[in-house]
């Protein structure tokens, strides 16, 4: 029973007679070698990828840094170019407004367009007052309420039509 447990005839192809068995060329089996260091040369490979790669992006980002100061430093100086531009500007301005200000050209201003010119000794009159200051309404009974309103209102008026 041992053996029956075993017995693989039944599942062996039966050869016929008429057909003669040719036996296949036997190939050689594949030869097997063992490379060494394959895998220290791939972490050699990814380590030197990963280096060149950060290498290039420092690289771009030092490229890039140099661009944007050299643009800062064109701006600055176009900026300090205009400054001065418009200082030298404000200095002729200046110089301009104190030249039409300046009291020669208020005096010629005045004696040309106005017909004004100094004062002569015969236009001064002296007077003598022999009372002290004083001052005196010429009507104060007129003054009544609608009076002292309107005052009022052109005076509040006033001091909001200044501020």
């Amino acid at each position: 029973m041992a053996e029956r447990a075993y017995d693989y005839s039944s599942y062996e192809r039966r050869r016929t007679a008429a057909a003669p068995v040719v036996a296949a060329p036997e190939k050689a089996a594949p030869r097997l070698t063992v490379k060494k260091g394959l895998k220290k040369r791939r972490v050699l490979m990814f380590r030197a990828a990963v280096l060149l790669t950060v290498t290039m992006t420092f690289a771009g980002m030092f490229l890039y840094n140099n661009m944007l100061l050299t643009e800062i430093g064109d701006q600055i100086s176009t900026s300090n170019e205009n400054y001065k531009m418009l200082q030298s500007e404000n200095v002729r301005l200046n110089n301009e407004l104190e030249s039409d200000i300046s009291v020669k050209n208020l005096q010629d201003d005045a004696s040309s367009l106005l017909g004004l010119g100094k004062v002569r000794r015969s236009q001064i009159e002296y007077i003598r007052v022999d009372s002290s200051d004083v001052v005196t309404v010429a009507n104060p009974a007129g003054f009544n309420l609608f009076d002292k309103i309107r005052s009022l209102v052109s005076a509040v008026s006033e001091y909001f039509s200044h501020a």
